[in-house]
């Protein structure tokens, strides 16, 4: 018996490949006969016959092996391959070195990106002034600023369209077990640094602490997919700690504040948070700070040692209030401005309305106030200092830059670009400050430090509209100074509660204008602590008998899209044994219908049925072949009695991060809890 094989090779490569690729091993005494339109000779080859040895061309392995053979340190690492490899899959170990690797490439990409927003700044301001008339400087400056708002755009629409906006929110989602593996890939990542490059370079009202987050995340998401951790790319509890860690990371990597970017990334994207994960976070900001301070000039003031009287006490206080209720107005300003521009006529011109941004900027930052002009960051250094401020009526400059910087940012942040807020929000919260100390220092007591209450606005305002105390221990990190602790420990606290008493937190808000899931503390009521999984829980599930057949699986999964399957012993006595994935469940009913066609059955008889298994370690060491027509099952799923109480199950989701749990009843399934279906309850 023989079989022919007509195959075409478009080039020599291709036909090596496919020639190796044939087996030779077999026992049989077929004939395998090549036939190729440039190669005209007819092989014929013994399948019992020796296998003949083809010398495979040098490959990249091979090139990095011989050159590794050339240093001492390399000669190392090949000698001792297994060892390193041995050392890798040892979870702890590896943990310590992908967050060390986490916080030094966040913090590079950091430094990267406020490379290119330096150079492209003061590329715009070359660009206009290349001509003595002040109109054409002027319109030089739009079309500059205007450009670039555009490529930034252009990076969310064309690249990634999950990299728009501050990337925290759709965080937060993540961490608390929401599956959106795109927002975390190569692409996004990508579109994210260069639109906010882009971004800054228009000098646009926007900050880099949220997309840094996004970013770092990203970073940790493709690092976790190299072999080396694949002991923490298996777990789901690791694989979480190690995303929260790159919040931190990139929090840090913004302000190079270790401490405070931990606490900032714990008090936005968590609602309960393992302690046992601090150190991590902590490991890998330490890393990403050290190289951010070696080459990075932090923001650093110098305060008398009691820069402030005892009187000024009440006047922090007052200061707080006012920040906090500027935040919840910021706030709802963007949900009013958001819901705006969601009709179908402004959603389609997503490029007109970034251009018209981008020229109403331009057109208030070159003509007017100098401190409009300047970048977030400048702005901060310029308030915090104690020396008067470059302009001759400093509280009408003072108040043209807090309106007109507080209304752009509201504006800036909804626009389909990639942009933080915590860095507009903190200079306008600076502005705000120094418009009080000003104030004060003209017409009550001239022995005010007016910027001193800068400090003070920029921390309250962010906390107004964050609601974060983290921000107080970030504006420490950043100043270098302590003298104004207490003031900004009771500026911070008053602006978070009075911004509580109006609405959400921008994160939050932005979150419910998206539509993001995510499961929130839950209302303390006695409604609450009434019910229990038995209310809530859905009755009508599909679930998978150990009896059943191929064919009752098959239409089982055809009418539902769930993830998973409950797992029970027989559809009479319902225990639950177990849980199958949907991919589990595909993969082996289409292998047993590729096996039934092949020899002329009908795989969806009655007869046929699925062969089951609970051991992963066994499952692990069979063949591919054998493994697809098994269904693996989880002997240890996840489920809840149907009397355990709400609120503790509000609490296990939220600390697990689970996205259901199976209901039972003396051990019998009786239903299902979703997150779904606690996030839309009302209490």
């Amino acid at each position: 018996m023989s079989v022919t094989l007509d195959v075409t090779y478009k080039d020599e490569r291709r036909k090596m490949s496919e020639y190796e690729s044939a087996d030779y091993m077999g026992t049989s005494n077929e004939e395998f006969h090549i036939e190729d339109e440039n190669y005209y000779q007819t092989t014929t080859i013994d399948p019992g016959a020796p296998t003949p040895r083809i010398r495979r061309k040098n490959t990249i392995g091979r090139r990095l092996r011989t050159e590794l053979r050339k240093t001492k340190f390399g000669v190392f690492l090949l000698n001792n391959y297994k060892l390193l490899w041995r050392i890798t899959q040892n979870i702890t170990l590896s943990s310590i070195v992908f967050l060390a690797l986490l916080g030094t490439i966040t913090a590079a990409i950091s430094i990267g990106i406020d490379y290119f927003i330096i150079n492209l700044s003061r590329a715009r301001d070359k660009f206009s002034s290349l001509t003595p008339f002040f109109a054409s400087n002027y319109l030089l400056f739009i079309i500059y600023s205007t450009t670039f708002a555009l490529l930034s755009a252009s990076c969310v629409h064309l690249i990634s369209p999950h990299s728009v906006g501050s990337g925290i929110p759709e965080m937060k989602s993540i961490l608390s077990g929401v599956i959106m593996n795109r927002f975390l890939g190569f692409r996004c990542g990508i579109a994210k640094a260069l639109g906010l490059v882009a971004a800054y370079a228009a000098g646009l009202s926007v900050g880099k602490e949220g997309p840094l987050v996004h970013i770092a995340s990203c970073v940790a998401y493709q690092v976790m997919r190299l072999p080396i951790f694949n002991s923490i790319q298996r777990s789901d509890f690791m694989r979480n700690n190690m995303l929260a860690a790159a919040c931190a990371a990139g929090m840090a990597a913004t302000f190079g504040a270790p401490f405070g970017g931990v606490l900032f990334s714990i008090e936005v994207t968590a609602t309960y948070y393992p302690v046992g994960n601090l150190w991590r976070s902590i490991f890998t900001t330490l890393f990403g700070s050290l190289l951010f301070y070696l080459l990075n000039n932090p923001i650093t003031t110098k305060f008398p040692p009691l820069p402030y009287d005892p009187y000024e006490y009440l006047l922090f206080i007052l200061l707080g209030v006012i920040c906090g209720a500027l935040g919840a107005l910021f706030n709802r300003v963007v949900n009013q401005i958001v819901l705006v521009r969601s009709r179908p006529k402004l959603r389609e011109s997503r490029y007109l309305i970034v251009a018209l941004v981008a020229v109403v900027t331009s057109c208030l930052a070159f003509p007017m106030d100098p401190l409009l002009k300047q970048s977030n960051g400048e702005v901060t250094n310029i308030l915090f200092d104690t020396s008067p401020l470059p302009t001759r009526r400093p509280l009408l400059s003072l108040f043209i830059f807090v309106v007109a910087r507080f209304l752009l940012t509201a504006i800036t942040v909804v626009l389909p670009i990639s942009c933080g807020l915590f860095t507009p929000v903190y200079a306008v919260g600076a502005g705000v400050g120094r418009f009080m100390g000003e104030f004060v220092h003209l017409f009550v007591d001239t022995a005010v430090r007016p910027g001193g209450y800068a400090v003070v606005g920029a921390a309250s305002l962010a906390s107004g509209c964050t609601r974060t105390l983290s921000t107080a221990v970030i504006l420490f990190e950043l100043t270098g100074q302590l003298n104004y602790m207490v003031p900004v420990m009771i500026a911070t606290v008053v602006a978070t509660a009075v911004g509580n008493l109006f609405n959400l937190s921008i994160y939050d808000t932005i979150m419910k204008l998206r539509g993001l899931p995510y499961l929130s503390t839950i209302k303390p009521t006695a409604k609450t602590y009434n019910k229990t999984a038995q209310d809530i829980m859905r009755k009508d599930i599909q679930y998978i008998a150990v009896d059943s057949s191929l064919k009752s699986i098959v239409e089982g999964t055809k009418s539902t899209t769930h993830f998973s399957y409950p797992v029970v012993n027989d559809s009479t006595n319902m225990t639950l044994i177990g849980s199958v994935s949907r991919g589990q469940v595909e993969i082996v009913c289409e292998e047993y219908k590729r096996i039934a066609s092949e020899k002329g059955e009908d795989a969806m008889s009655e007869n046929v049925k699925p062969n089951f298994l609970f051991d992963r370690n066994l499952f692990l060491k069979i063949d591919d072949e054998e493994r697809s027509q098994i269904l693996l099952v989880d002997p240890a799923p996840f489920y809840i009695n149907y009397l355990t109480p709400l609120t503790k199950i509000y609490f296990l989701f939220s600390m697990l991060g689970m996205s259901h749990a199976w209901v039972t009843k003396r051990g019998k399934l009786v239903g299902v809890v979703t997150k779904k279906d606690l996030i839309e309850i009302k209490t």
